[in-house]
């Protein structure tokens, strides 16, 4: 287990073959990575794998890291990069997946900056890029932040 500040969280690479990851008591494991193409012969998928969590199933880019984070309260959030390279996020109750936009090739952090919840993830300048919630329960857009 990682810690950022006062948040929990667990980081881990989304492999293809399958995805295993050690995320809060209340989110669900995730599955195997299989397809079937329009032939109905099972194929691996090399571009996405799965991710389950709160009762929702959503595609991370696979070996890009599932950050699961604590907020505390048991208040859970999940982001990852979808498979359209946006980061994606999901919390108990969101009723799915739900794309925060911008551009990303990796998750990388989570904190609170005094009662703002920020996400950091790498863009494609390498950089490192952010989205904000001020504390409204409503993201910013992405913003450069190191």
């Amino acid at each position: 287990m990682s810690f950022f500040g006062t948040i929990g969280a667990t980081v881990a690479a989304v492999a293809c073959a399958a995805v295993t990851v050690t995320s809060p008591a209340s989110a669900e494991p995730s599955a195997a990575v299989s397809r079937s193409t329009s032939g109905g012969a099972s194929t691996s998928a090399a571009a996405d794998c799965p991710v389950d969590r709160y009762g929702y199933r959503g595609y991370a880019l696979c070996g890009t890291r599932v950050l699961d984070v604590d907020w505390g309260n048991r208040r859970y959030e999940t982001f990852v990069v979808g498979t359209n390279r946006e980061v994606w996020h999901a919390w108990p109750g969101s009723g799915g997946w739900k794309s925060m936009h911008g551009w990303a090739y990796d998750m990388k952090d989570a904190r609170w900056e005094g009662k703002a919840r920020v996400v950091e993830h790498k863009g494609r300048d390498n950089r490192s890029w952010c989205h904000k919630d001020p504390g409204t329960g409503k993201w910013s857009g992405t913003y450069f932040c190191g």
